[in-house]
């Protein structure tokens, strides 16, 4: 290709205005090698997407004379080293997306980009940012998964922020006061060290998203009634007390279908009915004891998506109706008193990525159906004294058999399935930039025992989350 002279736009993955490419869009198109300098002699590109290619590990090649740049979408090209100081001389950029990549140390000033509504970060090895107080126009900041530490930053200057994401790093001290952030739609702060009480967030009518667990937070919840926009909500894993309003508030939100209090310290007086009558898809009530079989209760979640009641005291059995929930992706129900079999209508739940139904009184043979659901990938692994369970953050998707001991310790296992999901829910975390660990387990006792290895002994390695063999499309217009 001579990149400076003339050539058919129809043959690249283009837009092209007389003959001249404007646009380079080549998103998951199976491209190794390197990234090439020779992009930079097409001076009109106003946009280039070479995100999901699997480009070998370098430093992005300057392609600062790419002066009409408006977007740079980079995300998983494996590029590696530090933060591209060229990319501050974009002077017109709008969207930047480097995440889910190799790129370590400090975040350049980046005040020279004004115009910029879009910082993708996430998934890297970045160990600070810097002052983005100038960036009066950003909309979205996603900086998850990276080494972040310290205080959030000061986000009172960013007025326009819509969208926050500053899950899994290493964040601390309290949450500021957001009532300025009055156009904020989505706050993900999950996975951090956070601390203190949950300030007053009554002005941000337009939020639609709060995840907040995994920290430290204390003290009540605050009044959510304003937010009427509000469709989900995370708390777990802190341990806060209670609500400066009631419980119950939540049924007045129309939009209201998720909703994470487990592990906390709030203490309910039974089962909340009326969450019944509303039409959930996300529900974590880890370690609140209910002590009763709740299964004909909450199959009425006909949309559920992701369920978590571990040690929530269930009993009975695990119906074949779970079959039903047929957008269930994550069950956890580990830690209870479950009885009987593991029912086989569980292979029907083809979006399944994560079941949990360890430390029960299950009994019986895994069904096969269940070990067939996929064409999984399977390896030994010995499942310890792993410090914790493994995390719902996800992108990779396996699935492991681990025997433990095998005949010296009385034929323990652990079977794990891992599938690749839709890629396109927000709940937990489903923006292109959560820490890709293995999420799916269930452990067997030695009265249920794991079908032979060899049925999934060779098995493929799924993609990350979000990428599919789908080629992208030519888009042309030669219109003057």
């Amino acid at each position: 290709m001579n990149y400076a002279g003339s050539f058919d736009c129809c043959i690249y993955q283009s837009k092209c205005q007389n003959n001249t490419v404007t646009e380079l869009k080549m998103p998951h198109a199976n491209m190794n090698g390197q990234i090439p300098a020779e992009l930079g002699q097409l001076k009109s590109l106003t946009l280039v997407d070479l995100s999901y290619n699997p480009f070998g590990s370098a430093e992005l090649p300057d392609l600062s004379s790419l002066t009409n740049l408006q977007a740079l979408v980079l995300n998983g090209t494996r590029a590696s080293g530090h933060f591209p100081t060229w990319i501050t001389k974009l002077s017109q950029l709008e969207i930047l997306d480097l995440g889910n990549n190799q790129l370590q140390g400090a975040i350049p000033d980046l005040s020279a980009l004004s115009t910029l509504k879009e910082l993708h970060l996430g998934l890297n090895q970045f160990s600070s940012l810097p002052d983005i107080s100038k960036l009066s126009n950003l909309e979205l900041l996603a900086v998850c998964a990276n080494n972040l530490s310290g205080p959030l930053p000061d986000l009172m200057s960013n007025l326009k922020l819509k969208k926050i994401y500053f899950c899994e790093n290493m964040f601390s001290g309290a949450l500021p006061d957001l009532n300025k952030l009055i156009a904020l739609e989505e706050v993900f702060l999950h996975n951090n060290s956070l601390s203190g009480t949950i300030p007053d967030i009554s002005r941000l009518t337009h939020l639609k998203y709060l995840f907040i667990g995994q920290n430290q937070f204390t003290g009540l919840i605050p009044d959510l009634k304003p937010l009427q926009l509000l469709q989900q909500v995370d708390f777990s894993d802190n341990p806060v007390t209670g609500f400066k309003g009631a419980f119950e508030d939540f049924k007045l939100l129309p939009h209201f279908n998720g909703l994470g209090i487990g592990q906390t310290l709030l203490k309910l007086d039974g089962f909340p009915d009326w969450l019944l009558n509303i039409d959930m898809i996300y529900v974590d009530l880890d370690g609140i004891n209910f002590g009763m079989d709740l299964f004909p209760t909450i199959l009425k979640w006909k949309n559920m998506e992701s369920l978590s009641m571990s040690n929530c005291g269930l009993t009975g059995p695990v119906p074949s109706d779970i079959a039903k929930l047929e957008n269930l992706f994550y069950f956890n129900v580990s830690g209870n008193s479950l009885t009987g079999t593991i029912p086989k209508e569980i292979s029907y739940l083809s979006d399944l990525d994560f079941i949990d139904l360890s430390n029960n009184q299950l009994s019986g043979d895994v069904p096969k159906e269940i070990l067939n659901m996929e064409r999984y990938q399977s390896s030994n692994y010995l499942f310890g004294n792993q410090s914790s369970p493994p995390t719902k953050s996800h992108l990779m998707i396996y699935v492991i058999i681990a025997v433990l001991g095998c005949a010296a310790i009385g034929g323990l296992a652990f079977f794990v399935l891992y599938k690749k999901r839709k890629g396109n829910q927000v709940y937990p975390l489903e923006q292109g930039f959560a820490t890709p660990e293995p999420v799916v387990q269930l452990p067997i006792t030695d009265q249920a025992k794991a079908a032979s290895p060899d049925d999934i002994s060779v098995l493929p390695v799924l993609a990350p989350s979000g990428v599919s063999d789908k080629q992208p499309t030519v888009e042309i217009d030669n219109s003057k």
